[in-house]
């Protein structure tokens, strides 16, 4: 979950929506993760090769299948309700708008957003949530900016 919120994982990242519909192309895999430090091969799961899925689940009778979106989002709300979070708020996307949103309340360069979240657009701006302090900031110093200015123009008048 912390790697997911870090890198502002879309669920495509971490899960399939079937579990025989994953491709090398557009999932995520063992080969796609490196360690800096680690050999060549870094740490194998059990039975997994590099160009496996990253993320499996273990079934009823101990094979590991690829995780599935419902499976993957299921788990991730009830941990949001056993930390006391109304479940039905998060999503497969959540770690997305969560990640770009702590990324942003840390003033983090919306450039440096934008690329850690490979968005092509400015569209991630509508996942960065702003509480009501950090919409307060802009008035103050417009309103000084505002009183400074009537206060020169009355001098100069």
């Amino acid at each position: 979950m912390l790697t997911a919120f870090f890198l502002f994982f879309r669920k495509d990242n971490v899960s399939v929506e079937k579990a025989d519909a994953w491709n090398l192309r557009g999932h995520l895999v063992r080969s796609d993760v490196f360690f800096p430090g680690w050999d060549e091969g870094g740490r194998q799961l059990p039975n997994l090769g590099r160009d496996r899925l990253l993320f499996y689940i273990e079934d009823a009778k101990g094979r590991l299948k690829p995780l599935t979106h419902s499976v993957f989002v299921a788990g991730y709300r009830k941990l949001a309700a056993r930390a006391g979070l109304d479940p039905a708020a998060f999503s497969g996307h959540s770690f997305r708008r969560g990640g770009g949103t702590a990324a942003f309340k840390l003033q983090i360069q919306d450039a440096l957003i934008q690329a850690h979240g490979d968005w092509a657009s400015d569209c991630y701006k509508l996942y960065c949530d702003m509480d009501s302090a950090q919409q307060l900031i802009l008035p103050s110093p417009m309103a000084t900016g505002a009183a400074a200015a009537t206060r020169a123009f009355e001098i100069a008048a």
